[in-house]
């Protein structure tokens, strides 16, 4: 699936925000790049989209408090995607979604509905049909957890391989759709459990002849060799025990919790 369009509504320092992200020639591919300075909402537009992406009972969890989210003086807000689904890899709960377009909303809203310093309601954006019936095109499709299909994944900028809280940890070790953007809304979560992870993936690419597990594990350690890792850090060495890394400082070897340990030292001094 792709995101074609983002729509805010009253959400923290939005009032109004709209965006189009399908390419003029009408494809989705690539990276799209938001780009601002400290505080100017960077951050509200992927945590809103990923809230709107996981729905309001996974969004609700990795949200915690609904508070600060409504705009200053406003009782009521809302984020809403419009996706455009693939046919191919993405399927909806009971064999639905046979005749749906190319594309369908989903959202959530923020409302309070007494006092200003209320907690806000963390709700779904509910759309109808012609004939009064509520769709639920997201709850049958990306908000199941029995649904195939409709990866979604976020990242916070910490980045950082240690030193997760055990809350945090518990969300990331979870099998709920939260586990995948616990970063993006927690810094007190690491992204230890890549380690894991990839020992995971090698040990079944040595089991299994699968071509498809070694070129997901290739790509996922060519993504983190373009970046993704602090200090410069790349991976050399998966074993079935430990993952190693190289760093920028003499392109020494190390293993990847280590590492990560060394560069934070490094960084701090």
């Amino acid at each position: 699936m792709y995101i074609k369009t983002i729509q805010l509504e009253n959400v923290r320092s939005f009032t109004d925000l709209n965006f189009n992200l399908e390419r003029p020639d009408g494809s989705f591919a690539g990276w799209t790049v938001f780009v601002g300075g400290n505080s100017s909402g960077k951050s509200t537009i992927l945590r809103s989209a990923a809230l709107a992406l996981i729905g309001p009972e996974s969004g609700g969890r990795l949200m915690g408090s609904p508070t600060g989210w409504i705009h200053k003086g406003q009782s009521k807000a809302s984020a809403v995607l419009g996706i455009k689904w693939d046919k191919e890899c993405d399927k909806f709960k009971k064999g639905g979604g046979g005749n749906l377009k190319e594309t369908f909303e989903a959202g959530v809203r923020w409302v309070t509905e007494k006092k200003a310093d209320e907690v806000p309601y963390f709700r779904s954006v509910e759309k109808r049909n012609a004939a009064g019936g509520r769709i639920q095109t997201p709850e049958r499709g990306p908000w199941s957890p029995n649904s195939y299909g409709w990866f979604s994944a976020g990242y916070g900028p910490m980045r950082r391989l240690t030193g997760s809280s055990s809350e945090a940890m518990r969300y990331s070790i979870s099998k709920e759709a939260e586990s995948r953007f616990v970063t993006l809304f927690r810094e007190d979560a690491a992204l230890s459990e890549s380690e894991e992870w990839l020992r995971r993936m090698h040990a079944r690419s040595l089991e299994s002849a699968n071509d498809e597990i070694r070129q997901v594990l290739d790509g996922v350690q060519s993504l983190m060799g373009d970046g993704l890792l602090p200090h410069g850090m790349k991976v050399s060495r998966i074993t079935v025990d430990h993952v190693f890394v190289k760093d920028c400082h003499g392109g020494r070897c190390h293993r990847l919790r280590k590492a990560a340990i060394r560069g934070e030292l490094r960084h701090r001094q």
